[in-house]
């Protein structure tokens, strides 16, 4: 590990000097995808947060077609697509993904929205209920059942229920909405 350190030294030193040549072409990128219509997110300098739905696509369709490109993103969901840039992306790498966005049809606005996150009602603590017998069920089939361990999309995320609620119609919809499938429940 420490050879590994020490060969990244030379690496490093030189990044924060990469790192502000390429900054003002991912400000560029940014700007010229708001005038194309883009809706961006966020204020991190080295992602970029594309809120496609007012372009017409859910944020897995665009990560879809930009795979479809040879570009692979972070994150996708059905609001955002999120893509981590860096020096090595280098100014090639941006005008592929400049380049495939431009080629992207503008839709109609997709007009669903993420449903709101319900509040639940704690029923155990979050220890007992991690502690606690449980089993993985189908989402569909665990309305009434108390969550065991939490299911995000992409961790560090908001959990839609915590360990111990019992869960209610609502966020069933919210984890259909966010495509999480099976559930860890307390087994009663």
């Amino acid at each position: 590990i420490l050879q590994s350190l020490d060969a990244a030294n030379p690496y490093l030193e030189g990044y924060p000097d990469r790192l502000a040549e390429f900054l003002p072409a991912v400000r560029d990128l940014k700007a010229q995808l708001a005038r194309q219509g883009f809706e961006l997110a966020g204020d991190e300098e080295l992602k970029l947060t594309v809120h496609p739905k007012s372009y017409g696509y859910t944020g897995i369709e665009l990560a879809d077609f930009l795979a479809g490109r040879g570009i692979v993103c972070e994150f996708a969901d059905p609001d955002f697509t999120v893509m981590m840039l860096a020096p090595e992306t280098g100014e090639a790498g941006l005008l592929r993904l400049r380049e495939a966005l431009a080629s992207l049809p503008r839709r109609a606005r997709v007009l669903e929205s993420a449903p709101k996150i319900p509040e639940a009602e704690q029923v155990m603590t979050v220890r007992s209920a991690v502690f606690a017998a449980s089993e993985i069920l189908p989402a569909a089939e665990c309305e009434g059942r108390i969550l065991a361990s939490e299911s995000v999309g992409c961790p560090p995320a908001v959990p839609i229920a915590v360990c111990g609620e019992r869960i209610g119609a609502e966020a069933l919809r919210c984890f259909e909405y966010y495509g999480i499938t099976k559930l860890r429940f307390v087994r009663e």
